[in-house]
């Protein structure tokens, strides 16, 4: 109990470590500027509105619409989602996926 209290965090060899290194320092720098590096695309989607889906969990449906990467669905089991175009595949392709 009384090496407990005399325990001082500013005392411990970590500390030391760090106030060494010059890591209390480090932090205190402002932040880098940025580059001016500016990125405008749109998401091109392969599907469009009325191409014949399939989804692994959904089945089949019909694309209703498109908005970048994320397509408005109806299928024909589980109704109308929302689904981003890389978790389905078109109709015709249904099968290719088969791992063996």
């Amino acid at each position: 109990e009384e090496k407990a209290s005399r325990a001082d965090a500013y005392n411990s060899p970590g500390w030391k470590r760090m106030q060494a290194r010059g890591g209390a320092a480090r932090q205190m720098q402002s932040p880098n500027e940025a580059r001016g590096l500016t990125i405008d695309a749109t998401a091109v989607s392969a599907f469009t509105q009325g191409d014949r889906v399939f989804h692994q969990k959904f089945g089949y449906g019909y694309v209703m619409g498109v908005e970048g990467d994320k397509l408005d669905i109806e299928f024909e089991k589980a109704g109308a989602k929302k689904v981003v175009a890389k978790f389905v595949s078109p109709a015709d392709r249904a099968g290719d996926d088969v791992p063996f």
